[in-house]
């Protein structure tokens, strides 16, 4: 039978059960047993006792009534019902989310940081830009292992590399030997190894009698003719990247190599015409960042320059040229 006393004592065990658990140290109260802590009044509280009525719903953020595990689930990056799912998610920090219920975000892969709306497409075989479509030119359509994109940056292993002049075709790509002099592939009237050279304009299958045969416009390489076939050293010879702002300009590896950035007055500050640049007249050594303009009555104030590059010129603008009141 039930009784009052029956409660008291049931009450009490579970009293001492209470401290035995917390520790002697604990501080504590019997509401803390009985009922349960609400702060932001939503019905919910951050632990379970006897008497609440969220006991095995413990809310997730006692601070905020918006948050419970009776809310609905919002897309603003919060886990708003509390079942330890965040709703906007970007993995990959790129700044686009992942579709993930119940939102729908615009990221098409969110494990991948160069894959999101808007991205450059790279020759990858991937959808970089999430347009729901891989470019053409980044597949093997006739499965010879070469695109026609490059040079190839995925992860495929099927693929070799890019540079595919006819992918409808698999015995032309990059990786095919034209050549040697009188074989069928020097009179098919195709540029079989890709390199825009076809048939006999093509050094693999020159037959040559000369170093005149076999000039391939580099001069970055000493051409020759070797029994009857081309031959091709790179050297280190002075040449012309086609670059104005690089000086010194040398063969490396059979490239034309820029040296270093243009200082044509040497003077130590590199022409503002080029990258980097912040000479603002390049002819003339005494003028430059580091040069001086003024004090007031110096011939640098009434030259015309800006001797100094700091966009003043003379007396007129510059202050270092003014003389105080």
């Amino acid at each position: 039978m039930f009784t009052r006393r029956t409660l008291t004592v049931w009450t009490g065990i579970i009293l001492l059960s209470c401290m035995f658990l917390m520790g002697e140290e604990a501080a504590w109260a019997p509401g803390d047993v009985l009922y349960c802590e609400d702060v932001d009044g939503d019905g919910y509280g951050v632990r379970p006792a006897l008497l609440c009525p969220f006991v095995g719903l413990l809310d997730c953020d006692d601070t905020n009534p918006e948050i419970n595990p009776g809310a609905p689930e919002l897309c603003n990056g919060i886990d708003d019902n509390c079942d330890g799912v965040i709703d906007v998610v970007d993995a990959d920090g790129d700044g686009h989310y992942a579709a993930t219920p119940p939102c729908t975000g615009d990221d098409c892969d969110d494990s991948n940081p160069d894959v999101y709306p808007g991205a450059t497409e790279i020759c990858d075989g991937l959808d970089d830009n999430c347009d729901q479509a891989i470019p053409a030119d980044e597949t093997d359509a006739d499965g010879d292992h070469y695109v026609e994109c490059g040079p190839w940056a995925g992860t495929d292993p099927g693929i070799v590399d890019g540079g595919d002049c006819d992918d409808s075709n698999a015995a032309v790509n990059p990786g095919v030997n034209e050549a040697a002099y009188g074989d069928a592939m020097c009179e098919d009237g195709v540029d079989n190894d890709c390199d825009a050279l076809i048939d006999m304009a093509d050094n693999g299958c020159r037959q040559c009698s000369g170093p005149a045969d076999c000039d391939d416009a580099n001069p970055c390489t000493d051409d020759d003719c070797v029994d009857s076939v081309c031959s091709y050293t790179n050297n280190t010879s002075p040449c012309d990247d086609g670059d104005a702002c690089t000086t010194d300009d040398t063969c490396a590896d059979g490239v034309c190599t820029g040296g270093p950035p243009l200082d044509a007055d040497s003077d130590g500050y590199v022409s503002d015409a080029c990258p980097g640049g912040d000479d603002c007249l390049d002819s003339d050594a005494s003028v430059n960042p580091g040069a001086t303009e003024g004090p007031p009555g110096d011939a640098t104030c009434s030259d015309g320059l800006d001797n100094d590059c700091d966009g003043l010129t003379d007396d007129a603008a510059d202050p270092d040229c003014v003389a105080s009141p």
